[in-house]
Order: C-alpha cells, then structure tokens, then sequence
C-alpha cells in the first residue's frame, strides 16, 4: 500500500496530462495566454552547462517578444 504522497507520484503522469488539456482547453475558449517554446528544450533538469542554460533562456526570451503583441491584446480583451 502506498501513502498519498506516494500514490500521487505514481499518478502524476495523469494528473499533469490532465491539466495540459485543461490549459489546451482554456487557451481555446481564450480564458488563458499561453507562451509555449517555439524549440525543443534540449537539456535536463540537472543541467549545468552555461552555454545550454543561456540558449534555452534565449528561446524563451524570444518567444516572449514575439508573443508580446498577442499578450498585450488578450490582456485587452
């Protein structure tokens, strides 16, 4: 038998593919703004390279200025 913790980690799969779908979902009916990646991130959750850290936080950067605009006008709405 597993502790709650314990059966939430075994289910977090599920629960995060629910709440992906629930954003898709939002971001549909337009109740939320999402800012995706425009490139696969390409590192790990460990990862130490500086050269890696900075071009992942440049993609990020850049989709945020190109979103900016569409930011802008959803906050409008």
């Amino acid at each position: 038998m597993h502790s709650p913790f314990g059966q939430r980690l075994l289910n977090r799969h599920t629960h995060y593919n629910h709440q992906i779908e629930k954003l898709r979902q939002w971001e549909q009916e337009q109740k939320a703004f999402v800012i995706r990646p425009s490139k696969p991130i390409l590192i790990g959750k460990l990862e130490r390279d500086p050269a890696k850290l900075q071009a992942v936080y440049d993609i990020g950067t850049q989709d945020a200025k190109a979103a900016l605009e569409g930011l802008k006008q959803y906050l409008n709405q």
